[in-house]
């Protein structure tokens, strides 16, 4: 008998949504719970037996949005000082009168809070490990000129 793409692919029982899976299945039963899916229905409601690599796509946008991923806001020097002496810096990075670094401790997945000083200006954002140091300058920067746009009329 051949089996197809989808019978190969491992698979969990998910809440859609959420920002963990409930369990992973074995033999349509859960690997640590023992549940079947009717059993994990009764505790989470909405559970669906999904393909656990689509589970971890749909975690991934949950804590993206749930983080605001790239969305940056300016702090003040101390709260930039705390961050910076709080844990290792990660993949710090100066050039031409900014500078960035990430907490080295990850937030959700592969999501990081991000530190960025632009000049006298310090922000904070929240983006991937792999987000390259500009990307981060140019969220800021965006946010500087969204700022500065809305104080223009009054809305700051």
């Amino acid at each position: 008998m051949e089996t197809t793409a989808t019978e190969k692919r491992e698979m969990c029982f998910y809440v859609p949504g959420s920002t963990s899976i409930v369990d992973v299945v074995r033999n349509q039963k859960g690997a640590y719970s023992g549940n079947t899916l009717a059993e994990v229905q009764e505790r989470y409601a909405g559970a669906e037996l999904v393909p656990l690599d689509d589970a971890c796509k749909a975690i991934d946008a949950a804590n993206v949005l749930i983080y605001e991923v790239g969305k940056a806001k300016e702090i003040d020097v101390d709260r930039w000082e705390y961050a910076l002496g709080v844990l290792p810096p990660k993949q710090w990075h100066r050039a031409g009168g900014w500078e960035s670094f990430k907490i080295s401790e990850l937030t959700a997945g592969d999501i990081t809070a991000c530190y960025v000083r632009i000049g006298s200006r310090y922000f904070e954002v929240y983006g991937r490990v792999s987000t390259p140091p500009e990307m981060l300058k140019a969220w800021c920067e965006l946010a500087q000129a969204r700022r500065e746009y809305s104080a223009g009329y009054g809305e700051a």
